[in-house]
């Protein structure tokens, strides 16, 4: 269970640079965010040493190019919204943002939804209804903030799931993962820089030492995440349920007690129902049999 906790503890701390990057006006996301993808470049082919095919005519760019656009840009919105709605929301917004690929293999590649997976979702919006309730979002309540937060919310809800779509359609198309991260982190990279250097942004050493940073925590928690597959190769679904359930919890107790993030009575219901969502979804059929 060590490389799973080890997920958990670096997807948090990825949330936790960005809230406390948000109090420094020296810091600019989008060149922390850049930086980040620059160590996550290095990192992937020392850790992960992806190799191009001799064919690259046969790798599917429109898609990498969906995800070099899509991941900086939902990555700049993720910061924006643990600023304003908290680590605690934004975080179980993108564990939530798993459901979205499940919805879509119903309504749109007409799978058969099972009664677990159905149950799954139906908790997941419950759980989105009950995180906004219109009275305690952010210490400010007035109309328009709590607007802007739950765009926020949503935004970082359907861009991960659109996200994640993308990667197992390239996955379907037989790349091999650490490819399709090298590639998709040097796309990124270069989208941001060249909206870095356009807009004459002066670069300071404080951003490239967070970015580093923050680019380290990103990729441990993707390698760690990697790595538990494969060591319970044959029970992905501990995987999949410790992590997030892992993710939700040491958020809230971070965003709870590290940055006194407000939560009322119905917003614990709604973590509740987020981490019931997520049982439900990979084990859903253990419990209805049970």
């Amino acid at each position: 269970m060590i490389l799973i906790a080890l997920s958990v503890i670096f997807s948090v701390a990825v949330s936790i640079i960005l809230k406390l990057s948000s109090k420094d006006p020296d810091i600019s996301l989008r060149q922390i965010i850049a930086f980040n993808y620059i160590t996550a470049i290095i990192l992937c082919y020392i850790l992960l040493k992806p190799t191009m095919p001799k064919d690259i005519n046969s790798l599917s760019w429109s898609l990498f190019l969906s995800l070099g656009i899509l991941l900086p840009s939902i990555f700049i919105v993720m910061g924006y919204a643990i600023k304003n709605i908290g680590i605690i929301k934004t975080d179980i917004a993108q564990r939530l943002a798993l459901f979205i690929p499940i919805l879509a293999s119903f309504t749109i590649f007409n799978e058969t939804a099972n009664p677990e997976k159905i149950i799954g979702i139906s908790l997941a919006f419950l759980a989105i209804l009950l995180l906004f309730n219109g009275k305690s979002d952010i210490s400010d309540n007035k109309p328009k903030k709590q607007l802007v937060n739950i765009i926020y919310f949503l935004t970082v809800f359907v861009g991960f799931g659109i996200i994640d779509i993308l990667f197992k359609q390239v996955a379907a198309s037989g790349t091999d993962f650490s490819l399709t991260l090298a590639l998709t982190f040097s796309l990124a990279a270069i989208i941001l820089f060249s909206l870095i250097f356009l807009q004459k942004e002066t670069i300071n050493r404080k951003n490239i030492m967070i970015g580093s940073l923050l680019g380290l925590f990103n990729f441990t928690n993707i390698y760690f995440y990697l790595r538990s597959h494969q060591y319970y190769s044959q029970n992905p679904t501990l995987v999949f349920t410790a992590v997030n359930i892992g993710v939700i919890i040491l958020g809230t107790f971070f965003g709870k007690i590290l940055f006194k993030e407000p939560l009322n009575y119905r917003n614990w219901l709604g973590i509740v129902m987020a981490i019931l969502s997520i049982v439900f979804l990979f084990n859903g059929e253990k419990l209805i049999h049970f």
